[in-house]
């Protein structure tokens, strides 16, 4: 009976030696399958090959020459160099103008909650028959939602004098830098230049980066020949 009993008691220890590993390998099978089961659920949204993406080597003169093909074209050589050297994510050097930025707060200011930035041009030739008093540009933006799925974005770029031409471009694009809408416009002789649009179809509760970048081209004798200011907000859409 001894013999016996050590028998059985060696052909159970073997059989627990083999069965604890074989639900060790079933209950990570399972848990696998599970993972799988809710990644499946929840899938990576793959990149829309439609859509325009934004990455770190991106300047507002690529956005703009996607976008904006025929008016891109048209730009001068010098504000086409401003552009292309404005990354959307950062990483710009300091540019050589005079500038300073301020926040307007106040309940009966109109422009609360705006940020404003402003440029002064210089002359460079005190002789020059184009000398004339320092210009100051300021460009004023906000971005903002009040409805529900909207987006509301609005630049306002005024010169203290009349300047050959001035430009701003506005893009909206959300957390994975997917580029949702771009305004530009444009005019020439003009001392000011304004957009007011409103972005529709967008995912409430999620948020959105609007960004602004804005040229001046000065008249004859000034320095710099380009002025140039860069603004960026996010927004979350109700």
């Amino acid at each position: 009976l001894g013999d016996v009993y050590k028998r059985q008691r060696f052909l159970m220890l073997k059989h627990k030696r083999v069965f604890l590993p074989l639900c060790l390998v079933l209950v990570f099978a399972l848990l696998s399958i599970s993972a799988f089961a809710v990644a499946s659920s929840n899938p990576t949204p793959d990149p829309d090959p439609d859509a325009f993406y934004i990455t770190e080597d991106t300047t507002y003169g690529d956005v703009l020459e996607h976008f904006y093909p025929d008016e891109y074209a048209s730009l001068t050589s010098d504000v086409k160099a401003v552009y292309d050297s404005q990354y959307i994510l950062g990483k710009n050097d300091d540019h050589t103008f005079t500038s300073t930025m301020t926040a307007t707060d106040g309940p009966d200011d109109p422009y609360s909650a705006w940020l404003e930035t402003s440029i002064t041009g210089v002359c460079s030739d005190p002789t020059s028959k184009a000398k004339g008093p320092d210009i100051l540009v300021t460009l004023v933006a906000k971005a903002e939602s009040s409805s529900e799925g909207e987006l509301r974005a609005q630049s306002f770029l005024k010169a203290t004098s009349p300047c050959p031409k001035m430009t701003t471009l506005i893009v909206v694009y959300d957390e994975i830098h997917k580029v949702e809408k771009t305004f530009y416009d444009f005019d020439d002789n003009t001392s000011s230049l304004e957009i007011d649009e409103t972005v529709e179809d967008l995912e409430s509760g999620k948020e959105y980066s609007v960004t602004c970048s804005a040229t001046v081209t000065f008249p004859a004798g000034y320095v710099p020949p380009i002025a140039n200011r860069s603004w960026v907000n996010y927004v979350t859409v109700k």
